[in-house]
């Protein structure tokens, strides 16, 4: 039983490898192994550059259009209004924060950040986490 449990392990593992190469292959802005990139999404880069200012709201700051109208979470207020609002943030008390655990910021993305100065890529960090979730989960 213990030699199929490991077997099966290692082809999920396997199979994790295969989707991440393949998706980075097919992604020019997602090179699994572009270890000096300047750019990042939300987790690598903005959490990263807020923890590092000493904040836990994100850098980018609301527009005063969006805190100006009656209801800023109002998709349509902010449509007819023409006003911006950054997709998969949360707004709070007039700043931006993210609505992502910071586990993987504090564990991976904040210490490469603050080692090498660049951000780690994104496809690397799904494949670390996912393997090690799929063999403690094992």
């Amino acid at each position: 039983m213990q030699q199929i449990t490991a077997i099966m392990t290692v082809a999920f593992v396997a199979v994790a490898v295969f989707m991440i190469v393949c998706y980075s292959a097919g992604n020019t802005e997602g090179r699994i192994f572009d270890f000096k990139s300047t750019t990042g999404d939300q987790l690598t880069k903005e959490l990263v550059d807020a923890f590092k200012n000493g904040q836990v709201s994100l850098l980018e700051k609301p527009s005063e259009e969006l805190l100006n109208l009656d209801n800023p979470y109002d998709w349509s207020q902010r449509l007819s209004h023409g006003v911006s609002y950054l997709w998969d943030h949360c707004l709070y008390n007039g700043k931006y924060y993210s609505y992502y655990g910071i586990a993987p910021v504090l564990l991976l993305f904040l210490p490469y950040n603050l080692i090498t100065g660049y951000y780690f890529p994104t496809p690397l960090a799904v494949l670390i986490f996912g393997s090690t979730g799929i063999v403690f989960l094992t």
